[in-house]
């Protein structure tokens, strides 16, 4: 039972490192063409999504291993064929696979945001769960953008734009909308516990007579 545990810890681990890498896959796609054919560098595109799809499906991850094989039979069409308007729509699929894991929390008593915030804390109080709730939309609301974004530079293909959009500015825009919403949220409701905490009771010190709560924030 614990070698069990042990491959599937490692397994689990595999997955999570494949899947940040290929979060990269247009900058890597771009860069990876400066020195390799298009067919060359899709057909291994294609290989990395099959065993990123492989290794999802043992995991017990089926929605996730279809998408990426999807993505693989897209890459694998491109290398071969020479269709490659398909690749350029993967990070659409990124983005509606979001927007769907976000907003089907939205039909539950409790959003995604909260079960993310009740791993840290468990006692929320109805304003930290309003709060929730509304920043849950708020990820909605940047998905179907971002997807957009993803839509249009991959309908317009343009590859080097589609790349530095999707590989890096996207993530440059989550980074900002994240920065701004953990000065919001400490803002609103000074929890401590973090040692981000320190630095921001530096720039946001509590008002006076207004103790700042304990625990981790939400």
């Amino acid at each position: 039972m614990t070698f069990q545990f042990r491959i599937k810890g490692r397994l689990s681990a595999l997955v999570a490192l494949l899947q940040f890498l290929l979060q990269f896959f247009p900058l890597f796609l771009l860069l990876g063409l400066r020195w390799l054919p298009f067919a060359q560098a899709a057909l291994i595109a294609a290989a990395l999504f099959g065993v990123l799809g492989l290794l999802q499906f043992l995991t017990q991850k089926p929605w996730f291993a279809a998408a990426s094989w999807l993505m693989s039979v897209a890459c694998w069409a491109g290398g071969s064929f020479g269709y490659n308007q398909g690749m350029l729509f993967y990070p659409l699929l990124v983005n509606l696979g979001f927007l769907l894991w976000f907003g089907q929390s939205l039909l539950r008593p409790q959003a995604l945001i909260e079960t993310f915030a009740r791993k840290m804390v468990a006692d929320l109080s109805d304003a930290e769960r309003a709060y929730c709730r509304r920043l849950t939309w708020v990820w909605c609301g940047f998905f179907i953008f971002n997807g957009a974004m993803a839509a249009a530079t991959a309908w317009q293909g343009d590859l080097a734009w589609w790349a530095w959009y999707n590989g890096a500015i996207a993530y440059l825009l989550i980074g900002l909308l994240l920065g701004l919403e953990i000065l919001l949220r400490y803002y609103k409701f000074r929890r401590t516990g973090t040692p981000l905490d320190r630095l921001l009771q530096k720039w946001l010190p509590p008002a006076k007579g207004e103790a700042p709560s304990a625990g981790a924030r939400p």
